[in-house]
């Protein structure tokens, strides 16, 4: 008992004589989610939450937070991408007008700029990561005019930014000097990032190419983290990226309170530099990313909460690149809604003692080129693990989200669906004006344990895909955002996972078509059933009423733009004609002369063309496969420029005509 009392005596006059916050390692509590608005805290206590947080993941194995959408990763929210009608080529599919994303291949009508990875299948070899830059040529082939490099320690690009003449490539990397040493303690190692399915550190580059043919490298940055999302607007570029810091502790004994304790306050004395994120520029030495009188924690924050995830936003001039700015974020957070006007950081929790989760949002607004923080709230529910900022829609200063979670108090646990209209007010709150279903419109979002499978807005509308076994598009008005209502439902087979707005009156969706009477069971029915990748083309000019106007399917096939909408390559012609393409893949069989059945992996590129006209129509123009070796779908791209076609797969590229695409040269 003696021995007890002592240990105890010596653990509180160790903590207390080397540290002003007198805590027991066992009182420490992680943090949770509580929609609370984020305040600049006390330096002090910002460290201590970090350091908390930091010791709490190295002995409770703390790693229940990650990233849902991790870049690495749509069209339009008020009209169809950029009207591209007079440019008259295609580019990037994105969610919000005036907010560009990223994606792997950047064509500005006369140099296409392609992220290319590491493939000895293709010809691509053992070379890093590189940017290959191809110029059109008169006869429109292309022709590779220069290589931008990354880095010889990169591991994977797929995101390049192109405004005027600068070109911005971010990929993931490995951290050379993963492992550092914490306040000169050789017991305790800080390392970089824990997380073993995360790249350790991610590179910025940013390049001069104005003369494309020999680009010049204007910065090249280290980071330390991973990115969780990014974006430009205009010529500033906003980087989302989550550092986790944990101790190596392999060399400690932690067998008793007195050891656990010692642990603690070694981490306590930890300088708080060597846990924050660093930015190294090539050349230079390692600076921190973020000040820590920069970062926001919430208002609910005790001295004894401990979060150890560090979630920065950075703000990239690509006119002055060789200066950047940042904040930081000490709260779970996974993911990133952007509009022109506000970036909304957001993340989920699953509360156990209530048996459902709850999404937390963060609203920073931009204002004259800086960003600063406005708001804070929760609703009820989780946005799902893909594309989960296409759940957010931001219009006349009021924000739309729909969420998922399952009903706790209905006996079958059924799934529930709800939209949310949110406005901030002048208490730095993200106030909920509306909910749907209400009281006064009680029908569901969906039917009984449907899931939700697309989510859009386009102005004052909302389109929601649902599906068991067949797809309800739900038409949901929110003219009046504090009182939405549902206005129709259409039913059909199969569903529709991603939603492209062509105008008010017409939307295309790309999904699957399945037999609503099998369990997925081919041939189940008395009734020929053709079951495959779909394309739809819904009327939704009454949205008390909508229709199918078109319909393709595509047997034993499917599309990775139901989950990659930056795969979905569009064009408008005119304000009724449309050229869109997307990549399919699937198997096909055979039966050998010997009666062997053989299967065959297949993959295309799929064109096809909409009119509005009579009332809608989809025709199919052209089917392109290549002799390529590279096995896999992702990341096939295509670029439209007038009746010119380009079919980007793997690091090589393919040249046709819409007009004529029986006759494909490459590959480039």
């Amino acid at each position: 008992m003696k021995i007890k009392i002592l240990v105890s005596l010596l653990v509180a006059t160790l903590v207390a004589c080397n540290n002003n916050h007198v805590l027991n390692h066992n009182d420490l509590k992680e943090m949770e989610l509580d929609g609370n608005k984020l305040v600049k805290s006390d330096v002090n206590k910002t460290e201590l939450v970090i350091k908390n947080g930091v010791f709490l993941s190295s002995t409770r194995s703390y790693t229940q937070y990650f990233c849902n959408e991790c870049e690495e990763p749509v069209a339009v929210a008020e009209s169809v991408s950029a009207d591209n009608s007079a440019t008259r080529f295609s580019g990037t599919t994105t969610q919000e007008t005036g907010v560009a994303e990223s994606d792997r291949v950047k064509y500005n009508g006369k140099t296409m700029y392609l992220a290319s990875n590491r493939d000895i299948y293709s010809g691509g070899g053992d070379q890093a990561p590189h940017i290959r830059v191809l110029d059109k040529q008169s006869d429109d082939s292309l022709l590779e005019v220069a290589i931008i490099p990354t880095d010889k320690n990169a591991n994977y690009l797929s995101d390049l930014y192109l405004n005027d003449q600068r070109m911005m490539a971010i990929y993931s990397k490995n951290k050379v000097d993963d492992l550092t040493t914490a306040g000169g303690n050789s017991v305790v190692g800080i390392a970089a990032e824990s997380y073993w399915y995360q790249p350790q550190a991610f590179g910025v580059n940013i390049n001069d190419v104005t003369d494309h043919a020999t680009p010049t490298e204007l910065v090249n940055y280290s980071i330390d983290g991973h990115v969780l999302s990014s974006r430009r607007i205009g010529n500033k570029v906003y980087i989302v990226s989550a550092y986790q810091p944990e101790l190596s502790t392999y060399s400690r004994d932690l067998s008793s309170d007195y050891e656990m304790q010692s642990l603690y306050q070694d981490v306590l004395d930890t300088d708080i530099s060597d846990l924050l994120p660093t930015i190294t520029k090539k050349g230079s030495s390692a600076e921190s990313l973020v000040d820590i009188d920069q970062c926001y924690v919430p208002d609910s924050t005790l001295d004894e909460t401990g979060f150890n995830k560090i979630t920065t936003l950075t703000t990239f001039d690509l006119n002055d690149p060789e200066t950047f700015n940042s904040i930081c974020v000490i709260a779970p957070l996974d993911g990133l809604y952007a509009s022109p006007n506000n970036l909304y950081l957001y993340g989920r929790i699953f509360e156990q003692e209530n048996n459902q989760y709850k999404t937390v949002i963060h609203q920073f607004a931009l204002n004259d080129d800086k960003i600063s923080y406005a708001a804070s709230g929760s609703v009820l529910g989780h946005l799902a693990w893909n594309n989960s900022h296409l759940r957010f829609s931001e219009r006349d200063e009021f924000l739309r989200v729909v969420t998922s979670d399952n009903n706790v108090l209905n006996d079958n646990n059924d799934r529930v669906h709800r939209l949310f209209v949110l406005k901030s007010n002048e208490q730095q709150q993200l106030e909920t004006v509306a909910t749907l279903p209400n009281d006064e419109n009680p029908a569901p979002i969906g039917k009984p344990n449907e899931d939700i499978y697309a989510v859009r807005y386009f102005a004052d509308k909302a389109y929601v895909v649902t599906f068991r076994r067949t797809d309800p598009l739900f038409v949901i008005d929110l003219s009046e955002p504090t009182h939405p209502v549902i206005a129709g439902e259409l039913e059909i087979p199969g569903y529709s996972g991603y939603l492209q707005p062509l105008n008010d009156n017409f939307i295309l969706g790309i999904g699957q078509q399945i037999d609503p009477n099998t369990n997925g069971l081919v041939n189940a029915t008395e009734q020929e059933f053709t079951e495959g990748a779909k394309a739809e083309l819904y009327d939704v000019s009454n949205p008390n009423n909508p229709i199918v106007a078109a319909t393709l399917v595509y047997e034993n096939r499917s599309s990775v733009a139901e989950w990659d909408y930056h795969a979905l390559t569009q064009l408008k012609v005119d304000d009724t004609n449309f050229k869109f393409s997307f990549p399919l893949s699937g198997w096909q069989r055979s039966i050998a002369s010997n009666g062997d059945l053989n299967w065959q992996y297949f993959q295309s590129m799929q064109m096809v063309e909409v009119s509005l006209d009579n009332g809608g129509v989809l025709n199919n123009v052209g089917n392109l496969t290549t002799d390529s070796n590279y096995y896999g779908s992702w990341g096939d791209r295509s670029v439209i420029h007038s009746d010119v076609f380009y079919y980007i797969r793997d690091n090589l590229v393919w040249q046709t005509y819409w007009s004529n695409p029986t006759n494909m040269t490459g590959p480039y």
